[in-house]
Parts: C-alpha cells; structure tokens; sequence
C-alpha cells in the first residue's frame, strides 16, 4: 500500500467496519475477532493510532496489517512538533514484573473497578500479568489483560496490552507443584477457578484471550503430561479444544483425551463456572473422556489462521545449512572423508565453535549414532579431533551394541522405538539432542532394498517424524557410481540440506607447474570438493569448498580450505556471477540467496572497481581478481568461452 494509508481507509478493508468516535472500529486481523475490537483513528502527528481491545499488542496488530497490504510505518515531520518536545522512548513490555512495582490503579486506568482480577505467574510463582474481568450491566463480559512496561530509562508503567506471545497458561504454579497430577483444561480463568474445586485431584489450566487465541498460548509445560479438555458448551467452544488437541499433540503431551459434554443436557455456552442441572453427573463426564481425534477438518486452516499460528522459529546450528527440525544428508564415494566431515560438524557443534568458514551460534548436544567403526577407529578419529573433554558429545559406537546387546536397524519399527527411547532418557536427564546424526544409513538400515521407493516408507516417516520433533537429522551416505548419493530418490525429495563430497579437480596448468604443492594435489584420505546440490535455506556462501585434512601445530587434525576468508561479499559475488552465470540482477538474487537491495549494492561497488560489466559480464580485470583470490577458479575461467585467456 502506499504510505498515508487513512485509518477509515484500513478499517473498511477489514470485516464488520463502522465510525466510532474520532475514528473506526473493525475486526482486529490479528486474531479470530466475532466483535469488532480494533480500533483505528489517524493521528495528530501523521501516524496511525490502531489498539485491539481484545488485547492483541500492537506489534500482532501491525503484522496483521501488513499481511493483509494495508499498513506501513508512516513517514513523521517531527518539526511540526510542538518546540522543545522530546518524544516520549516507547515501553516495552517486561517478561516478569518486578517486586518494586506498585499495584495497578484499576480505576485510573480503566475507569472502574474489575470484578475480578486473574493472576498470570510463571512456575517459580513470579507474577508476570494480570487479566480484569468486568461484568456489564446488561449481561455482557469484558477482559482487559495488564502488563508491566518499562522504557529503558528506568521508567515503568502498567498499560492495557497483552502479554507477549507465546502467553502463559493460567495455572503453571499448579502444574510445577504437581508433576504426576494429570491435567484438565477449560477455557476461560472463571470456569479453572471453578474446576478447582470440583475436580481437586487435577491441576487445571486455562489460557488468556478466550476461543480465538489459542495458537498465542505457551502450551510446551504440557509436554509428556497426560491432558484432559473440558470444552465449552457450544461450536466455538468446541472449535477452541480441538485446535488445543492439535497444538498439543504437537508439543509432545502424552496423551490428550475430549470430555463429552451433551448438548442437550446444558444451557448454551454453559462451563464449570456455572450451575449444572442434577441430571449430569460431572465426575461421570470428567471419566467417560476418549481420545481427542478432531478429525482431518480441524487441521484446515485458512492462510489468515496460518499467519496467526505460533510457530518457533528454527534455529541455526550450523548456518546457514543445518538448522533445528531438519533432514540433511551428506553423501559421498568411500574413501572420501565423509565420516571425518560428519564428525568434524559434530564436534565443532558440541563445542560451539565455527565449523571452517560457517557460523556454529551456539553449542548444542549432538548424538552420533555409529553403523560400522572398529571402537578403536572411532576412538582415534574423535582423538585426532576433538580439542578437549566437551560433555556435549554423546557417541553411540556399533562395536558396543555387536558384542553385548544387538545392532540396530533404523528400518525397524522396534530399533526405531530404541532410539526414541533414548531420546526421551536423554531428555530427563537435561541432554535432550539437538543434532543426531547416523552414520552410515547403509550400515544402519540392513534388510531394505535401496532402490525401492516404496520400501523407504516406514524410514521416512520415521526421520520426517523425527524432524517434526523438532531434532536436526545428518545422514551420512554413500554415493553411487553417477556421484549422485546411492539410491531410490524419495529419500532426497524430503531433504532440506544435501552436501556432496567428491574428489576436486586438479587444475591442469597446476599440474605441470614445477611449483606446484605436492602436499595439496597428491594425497589421499580426507580431501573433497564440498557442494550444496540442495538447500531450502539461503544459499551458503561459500557454496562450493575445497578441504583437506592436514595435522596442526597442537598434533590435532584441522581442515584446510581453499576458501579465502578475507574475500568480501563483493568478491563472493563476483564468484558466483562468474560460475551461475545469472541472467538479470533478479537471477543473481535469487541464485545467491541475497535480497535484491543487497545485490544491487554489490553490483555497484564490483562496477565501481572495474570488475564488473552493466551487463553482469565480468572484466578482465574482475577475471584476474577472482584466479588471485580463488586460484582454483583458473581452470573453470580458462573453459569459459566468455573469459578468453
């Protein structure tokens, strides 16, 4: 949309507008709204006023907007500003609310008293919000959630916002005190307060923001609980706890079961807040829960619903090719160094430190399940390698499990529930993997017919289930004799990275210089071309990596690389201008994984240089500069018919 967008402009482009006061009302796009509770006004200023009095905050409500095309920053003239006015810093919203925080003023800030005020506490009992209940004179009911806000200058002030999402549940206290009590949850603060004391051999939960926010709770505390949900009486209400059902199964709950309450037995939108007729039993109902199963049509969403469902973020492990919740494979002939690779990824995992030019965040647990080393080859390989004693590394050796107990066979639902098994002991113990790594699949995976697609099947599911669990997966493969890894391909449809490892070319000038290093082309072991043939994410960069493995001053191995890495992103492009052969600037962008503004700042500075044609054609001089800084890249111009030598 183009800025100066009006708030009545906005606000008929939503659902169910009309004028209110100095400005409108619409349905809030940032969450299921029934009510119209957005409302909009322009500002004296020139910026936009927009408030959910459902109590979405305002970043929800601008994300919203700009799904939808109808919002941007707008453009402030801070001169019209009355003279020596200083903008107020804006207040932020504090995770915990301090101890020194005085108690809200509810009647200056709403105007009035609420009728009831509901604590929102962490499971160590901090307060984090409060949500106020106010009951109309004509039967209506009213919430206003209440955070703490700071400004980063020591200023603090309530103010009538939702809390951040993902929201706590109501209840987590209860649920921190009581472990092995299984858990029931009913929508509404109200109706837990109630159910507390009907059913006080639960602990009972609720959720803010009632039916159409429960995609912006926090449900990961019931992971492993075992869940009951007690809807209200009506569709919504229903809707509401089938979507619970969905979002919990996916946080892991052990399991989530669906009280029956009848229809016709209870008052429209009837809940355990309210009276209930002596012909329902409810402890009778509370038993007679089954298995929650919504069906397929609760898991369709519309894309609006999409764009509100909370979703975590992926995290890098390895960026930018190896992320949280992913499948990967690297592949490669034998005799390659795959296995040194993939331990060499695990240990610089383990330790958080970079692997050869690409960032390691972060150390993480990593599990390495072994097919086929001696114990004596495994033990030296992680010796020649590891720098110290990370406890972070949890290496599972086959040699162990052929001598006393059996090995196992990923394509076997009972070895497949082993190693889940594990997963969940290593999970109590505070060293849940974020990085499990198989090596090799061939060894690991005995009985199955490689070539066969319709044999892959309980495998994939169960590494796609595993990704879904949020575990990054490396499979270590063979390659077959096309280079390409071994195999039927529906086991790399469902890949996010594949790395492939293969011999690197030897450049044929290299080979007759009298200078030349014997120690770089004549060796044998660990030394690849390592490449990206597929990757969801942006594109790495390097995307191709020349390494061999060559002992350190310390007596450890470490990876030599034909990467320089004092070349700037300028160079790094000029690079891949000169191997993807890119078309338009759009081309390039798309086929380095930069944004079109960055290319063209790029552009400008190679153009600049004297490296680059407005035509993306590279320069001589440009031509000259890759083959100093990339030597390798020689060969590769000379075939090139447009970089004649």
């Amino acid at each position: 949309m183009a800025l100066g967008l009006t708030a009545e402009a906005i606000a008929y482009a939503l659902e169910k507008p009309s004028r209110s006061g100095r400005g409108f009302v619409a349905c809030c796009p940032a969450h299921d709204d029934k009510k119209p509770s957005l409302y909009l006004a322009d500002g004296a200023d020139g910026g936009l006023i927009r408030k959910c009095r459902a109590g979405c905050s305002t970043a929800e409500v601008d994300e919203a907007l700009k799904r939808l095309g109808l919002w941007e920053p707008r453009p402030i003239d801070r001169t019209e500003r009355k003279k020596g006015r200083v903008p107020s810093p804006d207040f932020n919203s504090a995770q915990i609310v301090p101890e020194a925080a005085p108690p809200p003023d509810w009647r200056k800030i709403f105007g009035r008293e609420p009728t009831k005020v509901y604590s929102y506490r962490n499971e160590a009992g901090a307060l984090l919000h409060f949500v106020a209940r106010f009951d109309e004179s004509d039967g209506r009911k009213d919430f206003r959630p209440l955070v703490w806000t700071h400004n980063g200058t020591g200023d603090g002030k309530w103010l009538s916002r939702a809390y951040n999402s993902p929201r706590p549940l109501y209840g987590l206290v209860d649920l921190a005190e009581a472990p092995g009590k299984p858990v029931l949850i009913v929508e509404g603060e109200k109706a837990a307060d109630a159910a507390r004391s009907i059913f006080p051999e639960c602990v009972v939960l609720s959720w803010s923001g009632g039916a159409g926010a429960v995609n912006k709770a926090d449900w990961r505390p019931l992971k492993g609980r075992q869940v009951t949900l007690w809807p209200d009486n009506d569709d919504a209400g229903r809707a509401a706890m089938s979507q619970v059902a969905i979002t919990l199964r996916a946080v892991g709950a052990q399991r989530v079961v669906l009280v029956p309450v009848p229809k016709d037995n209870l008052p429209e939108k009837w809940d355990l807040a309210d009276h209930a007729p002596s012909v329902v039993d409810l402890d009778a109902l509370l038993a007679a829960a089954t298995d929650a199963n919504p069906g397929l049509r609760a898991h369709i969403l519309t894309s609006q619903q999409l764009k509100a469902l909370h979703v975590p973020d992926r995290d890098w492990i390895v960026r930018p090719f190896l992320s949280t919740s992913s499948l990967n494979m690297i592949y490669a002939a034998r005799g390659i160094g795959k296995t040194w690779l993939a331990l060499s990824v695990a240990i610089a995992v383990a330790y958080g430190t970079d692997f050869v030019c690409y960032q390691v965040p972060k150390s993480r647990i990593v599990l390495y399940i072994d097919g086929e080393m001696a114990l004596a080859d495994l033990k030296s390989r992680v010796s020649a390698l590891d720098p110290g004693d990370s406890e972070n590394l949890l290496l599972l050796p086959s040699e162990r499990l052929f001598l006393s107990d059996k090995p196992l066979n990923i394509n076997a639902e009972e070895d497949q529930k082993r190693i889940a098994e594990v997963l969940v002991a290593l999970s109590k113990e505070g060293r849940r993997p974020d990085l499990i790594i198989l090596d090799n699949l061939s060894s690991l995976s005995a009985g199955i017919d490689e070539n066969d697609n319709t044999a892959l099947d309980s495998l994939l599911r169960w590494l796609t289930n595993l990704r879904h669990q949020g575990y990054a997966i490396l499979l270590v493969h063979h390659a077959g004799k096309s280079g390409d890894q071994r195999g039927a391909s529906r086991r790399e449809d469902l890949l996010d990275t594949s790395i492939k490892l293969s011999r690197p070319e030897v450049p044929t000038q290299r080979k007759r210089s009298d200078e030349r290093n014997e120690d770089e082309y004549d060796r044998t072991g660990a030394y690849f071309k390592l490449e990206f043939p597929k990757t969801r994410n942006i594109r790495p960069m390097p995307d191709e990596l020349a390494m061999s493995l060559i002992p350190g001053e310390d007596g450890l191995l470490i990876w030599k690389t034909s990467e320089n890495l004092t070349a700037t992103a300028a160079d790094k492009l000029l690079r891949t201008i000169a191997r993807r052969h890119p078309r338009t600037q759009a081309d390039l962008s798309e086929k380095a994984g930069l944004t079109a503004g960055r290319i063209s700042q790029l552009c400008k500075e190679l153009r600049e240089r004297g490296d680059l044609s407005e035509d993306l054609s590279i320069t001589r001089e440009g031509r000259q500069r890759l083959i100093e800084i990339w030597p390798d890249l020689e060969t590769e111009l000379f075939r090139q018919d447009d970089f004649p030598i």
